[in-house]
């Protein structure tokens, strides 16, 4: 349909020349032209001019009235059209002609940075950047960079840098980043923890890496729910590449937000050992643990126990994970019980086997389980192994 629509464009034009003197053939091309585009819309009918003949898109300002256009939405439909069709060379004309008004490059910038993104063109996409590199994004009566609302309206960065991240494109997310930085410096923390946060929806650790290697800062904080998010995907790769960079504590004094026991309450090895890779969590450190989560009152049979400090083997063993158990003992935590479980026989044997007794002139070793099993709960409770 475009091929016919184009066609017919183009010999209505062979046949006068369009913006001449002649008023009745113009009013008569824009009535034909106008009903086509109430049939087929605006973006349509100019893809199929230019399509078939780009120069047609260098015509007057009144072949471009036909779509009820002006000014700079003029340049924004050239330009558009001409990246959904690959004209790199109506693009970098326009953008050479561009003034430095902010209104004028939001009409420019938004669905054409968008659209190049789409379409996976790093040329048109690296084409826009550097034209942007060399542009003063300040408006006339300011000083300075744009203000925030500004800048989001005439230069839709963060926008596009999220676009490129959804598209899986860890190059463009880059490059926009790197620009974003040129422009206006380094994004908030809340804005660069919302495109690792999109990262972390695509799946791709490759995004991640790419998106602090742009940035070129590490003293960033990310929020509890984050943190808690990303461990939870349990991806070994994910996880070491989002917490390594970071100066951030990987630690919390409460067993619900410390990062090591978000892991062991989804059973999340992977994420776990990633953890420990990166050389800043201590598989032996205590944590409180209060009335929520896992080991509530219920868990822990009685609400007198409910605010304890415990370790990370104690939470293998009241989940029955033995997996995690072997991973830990594996790892080189210690067995510091501090609040009264029913151990079963397969994670008590596996602790005395790999000897995961602190020596601190206390019990040095653990009693045969059917002592133990046999002793009352309040026993139990009293004995400190280790």
């Amino acid at each position: 349909m475009s091929v016919k629509i184009g066609q017919m464009m183009k010999y209505l034009i062979s046949q006068r020349v369009f913006g001449s003197t002649d008023a009745e053939y113009d009013n008569n091309l824009k009535i034909l032209c106008a009903g086509l585009k109430t049939i087929m819309g605006t973006q349509t009918i100019a893809r199929a001019i230019i399509v078939n003949d780009p120069d047609l898109a260098d015509h007057s300002p009144t072949w471009w009235a036909v779509f009820h256009t002006n000014g700079p939405l003029e340049t924004s439909v050239k330009v558009n059209i001409s990246m959904i069709v690959g004209a790199h060379a109506l693009v970098i004309d326009e953008l050479k002609n561009l003034s430095d008004d902010w209104h004028t490059i939001n009409l420019i910038y938004g669905d054409p940075l968008t659209n190049a993104i789409k379409l996976g063109d790093i040329t048109m996409l690296n084409t826009i950047i550097n034209h942007l590199t060399t542009m003063k994004l300040v408006p006339k009566r300011q000083r300075g960079h744009l203000v925030p609302s500004q800048a989001r309206s005439a230069f839709p960065l963060e926008d596009s840098v999220s676009t490129a991240i959804m598209y899986n494109r860890p190059d463009m997310a880059g490059a926009l980043v790197q620009i974003y930085q040129v422009q206006f410096g380094n994004p908030v923390p809340s804005i660069f923890e919302s495109w690792l946060c999109r990262s972390l929806i695509v799946g791709n650790s490759a995004l991640v890496k790419t998106l602090y290697r742009s940035h070129g800062q590490r003293r960033l904080k990310l929020s509890s729910l984050s943190v808690a998010e990303f461990l939870k995907t349990g991806d070994y790769n994910m996880v070491l590449e989002v917490f390594s960079p970071l100066t951030q504590p990987l630690q919390d004094r409460f067993a619900k937000k410390d990062p090591l026991y978000i892991t062991l309450r989804h059973r999340n090895i992977d994420a776990a050992r990633a953890l420990l890779a990166t050389g800043k969590v201590d598989i032996n450190r205590e944590v409180l643990h209060n009335h929520s989560g896992q080991f509530g009152n219920a868990a822990l049979g009685s609400s007198r126990y409910a605010s304890v400090m415990i370790a990370p083997l104690d939470v293998a063993c009241r989940m029955d994970d033995y997996a995690m158990l072997e991973f830990l003992l594996t790892a080189g935590a210690n067995y510091r019980r501090r609040f009264a479980i029913q151990l079963n026989g397969r994670c008590y044997y596996t602790i005395r086997k790999w000897a995961a007794l602190p020596q601190n002139g206390g019990h040095t070793h653990m009693p045969e389980y059917g002592h133990y099993y046999s002793m009352s709960y309040e026993e139990q409770l009293a004995y400190v192994f280790g």
